[in-house]
């Protein structure tokens, strides 16, 4: 087996662990096999042994790799058997993909409010022309007019930058 196996008594005494375990610990600078297993293992082996259950998902951090342990309960040699395997590779993707998934999600909600803001961006910018072709106007009327339409195309500006980061 190319994955680590290790077996142990119900005393939770590390009774068997086959070469691809040594090799593991060697590989990580451990002096034992029994330091790239979880903590605390008599209960693990006695919580498998009285339950009958599984456990799974137990991982274990070592100079920044994941290996993740599997324990199975043999009730007729009153042992537990471990499997182990370094699932850094797999965690480091689901990261990636989690963090893609967030970015677009942004992407998505800056899309969508850029779009809505240049909706209200377009009936500002009509009303304003409308405003402007106002023979009526003051000079002064005319001028802050001209600075509401001037703010508002400032504003058409930043929403081109959003849906370009959006895309």
């Amino acid at each position: 087996n190319p994955n680590p196996v290790v077996e142990f008594h119900e005393d939770g005494y590390l009774s068997y662990f086959n070469q691809a375990a040594q090799d593991m610990a060697v590989t990580l600078q451990q002096s034992e096999v029994s330091k790239i297993l979880p903590p605390n293992m008599p209960h693990i082996v006695h919580e498998c042994l009285s339950t009958g259950s599984n456990m799974k998902g137990l991982d274990v951090r070592i100079h920044n790799r994941t290996i993740s342990w599997l324990f199975f309960p043999i009730p007729a040699g009153n042992v537990v058997h471990g499997y182990g395997f370094d699932s850094t590779e797999r965690l480091n993707l689901e990261s990636q993909i989690r963090q893609l998934q967030k970015m677009d999600a942004v992407g998505r909600l800056a899309g969508g409010v850029a779009h809505d803001f240049n909706n209200i961006l377009t009936a500002i910018l009509g009303y304003t022309s409308l405003l402007q072709n106002n023979e009526n106007l003051d000079e002064n009327s005319a001028s802050q007019i001209q600075e509401i339409a001037r703010s508002a195309e400032r504003a058409g500006a930043l929403t081109r930058q959003l849906l370009t980061f959006s895309r």
